[in-house]
This record gives C-alpha cells, sequence and structure tokens, in this order.
C-alpha cells in the first residue's frame, strides 16, 4: 500500500519543549508534564514549510516513577527487598517512560501515533521502556508499536475509595452525574465526610498538582472519572542494551 502523500512529508526528529508546548492543549491530561528526558516530533521535511506549519505530533521520554504496581508485575518483582535509593538508582539507569504522545487533530487517523512510539524506542537509550495509557483496551496503539499489554493489579486505594463511595450510597450507578454524586457526598454525617475527604485525598496524590483540589464538585466529578478508567501498563524491552548494574 502506498504512503499517504501527506505522511511522506514528514520527518521524525529531535525537538524540544516549544515542540510540546505546540500541541499540549490536544492531550486528555492537563496536569504539569514534569522531568523530563527528550522530546521527538513530527514535522515538515521541508525547510521552508517547518517554519510556518505546527509539528504533526509529539512524544514526551521521561523518567520512570518509583512507584508502579503494573511494572513491579511485569518484572516480577524484581525491586522487593530494596531501598528506594536503590531502586530509584536502578531505575534511572534501565527504564525510561513515554509519558505524552500528541497527534495534532488534522493527522489523526494516519497511523502517525505508532510511527511516534515505534520510532522513539530504540532511542530511549535504556533497557526498559514503559508506558501507561487509560485509553489502552479501546485503542492499543502501544501494541501495534510493539510495546507488550501487562494486566495490571489492583489498585488498593482505588478499591478502597470505590468501596467506601458504595457504602455511603454512592456506587458506579451514580458516577455519570457527578453534581449528584457530589451532592450526596455533602448530605452524609460530618464524621463520614471526614473519613471520605481523607480517602480521597490519598487517591489524588497520585496526580500532581490535581492533589490539592479543595473539596467542590469538580474534585468529585475528577474522582469518580479516573475511578472510571482502568488504565493499562506496556513494556519495551531493547534487546541490545544489557540491564546496568543494580537490581536483578
Amino acid at each position: 500500500m502506498a504512503e499517504c502523500s501527506v505522511v511522506s512529508q514528514l520527518e521524525f526528529v529531535r525537538a524540544d519543549i516549544a515542540a510540546y508546548r505546540a500541541l499540549e492543549r490536544y492531550h486528555y491530561r492537563d496536569g504539569a508534564l514534569g522531568p523530563y528526558c527528550a522530546i521527538y516530533a513530527l514535522a515538515e521535511r521541508r525547510l521552508w514549510r517547518r517554519k510556518t506549519a505546527e509539528f504533526a505530533g509529539v512524544i514526551v521520554v521521561a523518567p520512570a516513577p518509583l512507584n508502579c504496581a503494573a511494572r513491579r508485575a511485569a518484572t516480577g518483582e524484581m525491586f522487593r527487598g530494596h531501598s528506594k535509593r536503590d531502586t530509584l538508582a536502578w531505575l534511572n539507569a534501565n527504564v525510561r517512560r513515554i509519558s505524552r504522545v500528541i497527534v495534532e487533530p488534522r493527522y489523526r487517523g494516519l497511523g502517525l501515533v505508532v510511527r511516534l512510539v515505534r520510532q522513539t524506542l530504540p532511542l530511549a537509550g535504556t533497557a526498559w521502556v514503559e508506558a501507561v495509557a487509560t485509553m489502552g483496551a479501546v485503542n492499543p496503539f502501544f501494541e501495534r508499536a510493539g510495546m507488550r499489554a501487562v494486566t495490571s493489579p489492583p489498585d488498593p486505594l482505588r478499591e478502597q475509595l470505590r468501596h467506601m463511595l458504595a457504602e455511603a450510597g454512592i456506587d458506579a450507578a451514580l458516577w455519570i452525574d457527578p453534581q449528584a454524586a457530589h451532592r450526596r457526598l455533602q448530605s452524609l454525617s460530618a464524621e463520614r465526610r471526614k473519613t471520605l475527604d481523607a480517602a480521597m485525598r490519598r487517591f489524588l496524590n497520585r496526580f500532581g498538582r490535581r492533589r490539592a483540589m479543595p473539596d467542590c464538585p469538580d474534585r468529585t466529578a475528577f474522582i469518580l472519572n479516573r475511578l472510571c478508567q482502568t488504565p493499562t501498563y506496556y513494556a519495551w524491552h531493547n534487546p541490545t542494551y544489557p540491564l546496568a548494574d543494580g537490581i536483578c
């Protein structure tokens, strides 16, 4: 099959934060980008066009976070029993995470997401590359790019909060109406509201700037939205990179 003429005019290039800033508004996550190791983009091959055309897509490679239950399952608990300092040093030497993949809306449906991931994997410079996708089951582009999906173990905080909300009369059937769910929360006793608020704050701690959200309808809507999502973990091993000395 012949390559689309639009796609043939795009070149995979090393980019900088400006490329990400140009497209970040199209990503579903609105939190801070955080630290990153490298940014790549799909840009016009023709230099005269590149000066005025927007990037077609961008991908961000970041350090791997310390805590990831799905990673522990995928690696056979190789980190168990080691200090946080040793584990973090090993992760920095061996693992990178694809933290953002964005394609400009006019270029969607052309397979560019898969192209971005596939070309980035061998450039990460580590033996292990991982990614976490909320909509992985709906659009498994990481798998199409060569990564392996790993079933995530149950998230204790997520399951605990779901159970506590259900006990308070806010089960999954009410999650589609955050305003009604919030009104139900406000009608609870002060003691139960305090207990649920503490559980919600623990759950929000993983969401960057969202962790400081005050008790309001927007916070309730955000939490319920995240409780409905089941992230998929993806991993790729680069056979040309041996694991660095450390834990294994």
